[in-house]
């Protein structure tokens, strides 16, 4: 009996696992061709940077997001550079679609006992939100490392009392998430409160350790070799992040993340929710959101407070009743809610949220009213469905055979030239270039200190060959000319890079004055030309430091 019923639970989760893989993979390409901003700026440039080993060679071509961990990102370089847009699109959707499972996984551990359908009603709804289906096909990354959020989740919830090999397995899983990218620290904030939960609950506070051991050993295998380089390079192993705390000289102290997307009230901690239902996105994020599965949360606490508050919920103290509830479930989406919106409410970094919003919310429901649930569910996925409106990141139309189909002018090819990146969202091109071309981006906005300024002039001041700037219109830019060079007039030669990568201008510069006026041709320059490399850029480093601490 016991290895049929095994044998009946494997053949079920094959089937969602299929299910879910080719519905996610056909929605990803009903939803097409996609060309966002982050790709240009450094999904497709950092990958090839680690491949090439180019963190000598320029300087910051896709300003400080050319420092974020780049191992994800080899996987979107290779597969933009090398697949149809058609498989590549198609291959991503499938795995993305794995998160639907993990969700259904989860569902049917908190509402099986409710009849087979509730998890795929939960699993419905968790595959239709915004996230959930306008993330598909994308190199964004949030809707990849959510399967690790969710696969963490599911390992530390799977059992009633998970012993220390969870622990470690949900730390590491999770830790490893939040090592590719920062933002998936939320969701691991929130595992690491069940985390403790669970040790206080089975009275061993050694399992705590032992998640915070396999937390670090996950981000440590993640990103712990990416931040020993920028610790080497630049000071601060998470570069250019909390370099408050880090105080690097080649970044600002007090560089900070957009603040239309931090909370600056009390307000702003409830209204991101209400703002997603109603489609009010200005404080959420640039593309449209009109999703309520958010909001549906809070709705849902509601009765089942109430409820309980009357004592009809059956609640029991957890030395009663070790089992997990919808309630353990329902503090640790709390608890992600809340991390998320201190540090950074892009509703984009919401996705573990929106995913598990239908199953924390129909758990809730369950115990408020467990016999008509099935009915009460099925409404609340009409509502919620109707109330969806799904926008896409910017969707370009047809399929054709590559992504990048580049036309390139004679001057493309030109030995020993460096060429100066005046946006971020251009440094795609660099793989396009001769392998030994030399990339500078000059410090856009506040995020750079005093000595990458210096860097980039030195840089600049003594590069022996030829001078060019990449840009999408001809302009004569004042950053350029911060550093004494300017646009040759009439010297611009159009570079195409196809559908996605468009319409560039790769146009020479000059220095000025004019050698001969005896002026110096660019600003004050007090390190080498060599300052991001490990040895010379320790020693900038020291040097700052120390004149900072002087003054």
């Amino acid at each position: 009996m016991r290895a049929r019923l095994s044998s009946l639970i494997l053949r079920e989760w094959v089937i969602v696992i299929i299910l879910s893989m080719l519905v996610c993979s056909a929605l990803a390409l009903a939803g097409g061709r996609q060309r966002n901003a982050d790709l240009l700026n450094y999904h497709f440039y950092n990958g090839y940077a680690l491949l090439g080993g180019r963190l000598d060679q320029d300087i910051a071509p896709a300003g400080p997001a050319t420092y974020f961990n780049p191992a994800l990102d080899v996987v979107h370089y290779l597969g933009y550079r090398h697949l149809p847009p058609i498989v590549l699109v198609a291959l991503l959707g499938a795995l993305q679609g794995l998160n639907v499972v993990l969700v259904w996984g989860i569902a049917r551990r908190f509402l099986g006992k409710h009849g087979a359908v509730l998890p795929w009603l939960a699993a419905l709804l968790a595959a239709t939100g915004q996230n959930a289906v306008s993330l598909l096909g994308t190199p964004f990354g949030d809707n990849t490392l959510s399967i690790l959020a969710l696969a963490a989740l599911l390992v530390l919830l799977g059992v009633e009392s998970p012993g220390p090999r969870r622990l470690v397995v949900a730390g590491a899983v999770g830790g490893a998430s939040v090592g590719l990218k920062l933002t998936m620290a939320a969701p691991h904030v929130g595992l690491a409160l069940l985390a403790g939960w669970t040790a206080w609950r089975q009275r061993r506070p050694f399992l705590l350790v032992l998640f915070a051991l396999g937390s670090l050993a996950g981000w440590g295998v993640a990103n712990g070799w990416w931040a020993l380089e920028l610790w080497l390079r630049f000071g601060n192993p998470l570069f250019p992040f909390l370099n408050d705390v880090f105080h690097s000289p080649f970044a600002s102290p007090t560089w900070m993340a957009d603040t239309r997307w931090t909370a600056q009230g009390a307000v702003d901690w409830l209204r991101p929710p209400l703002d997603a239902a109603l489609g009010t996105q200005h404080r959420l994020q640039e593309t449209p959101v009109q999703d309520p599965r958010l909001l549906l949360v809070f709705l849902a606490i509601v009765p089942w407070l109430l409820v309980r508050l009357r004592g009809r919920g059956g609640a029991s103290s957890p030395e009663r009743s070790p089992s997990w509830s919808a309630g353990d479930l329902a503090v640790y989406w709390l608890v992600t809610y809340g991390a998320w919106v201190a540090v950074f409410h892009y509703y984009r970094y919401a996705t573990v949220l929106e995913l598990l919003a239908p199953v924390v919310a129909l758990g809730l429901l369950a115990e408020v009213w467990p016999r008509r649930i099935v009915g009460v569910a099925a409404a609340v996925v009409l509502v919620v469905l109707l109330a969806t409106s799904v926008t896409r990141w910017a969707p370009d139309r047809g399929w054709r055979r590559h992504w990048f189909d580049p036309r390139l002018p004679a001057a493309v090819s030109e030995p020993g030239q460096l060429v100066v990146i005046l946006d971020p969202a251009t440094s795609f091109a660099a793989p396009f270039f001769p392998p030994e071309t030399v990339f500078v981006g000059l410090a856009y906005g506040r995020w750079h200190g005093p000595a990458m300024g210096e860097a980039v002039a030195a840089r600049l001041a003594r590069h022996p060959g030829p001078l060019r700037a990449l840009q999408r219109e001809p302009t004569h830019s004042r950053a350029l000319r911060a550093y004494g060079l300017r646009v040759v007039d009439g010297s611009c030669e159009i570079v195409r890079l196809g559908p996605t990568g468009g319409r560039l201008l790769l146009c020479s510069l000059e220095r000025f004055p004019p050698p001969e006026s005896g002026a110096q041709p660019a600003p004050a320059r007090r390190t080498s030309s060599s300052t991001v490399t490990r040895q010379r850029g320790r020693r900038a480093r020291r040097s700052a430091l120390s004149s900072s601490t002087s003054g």
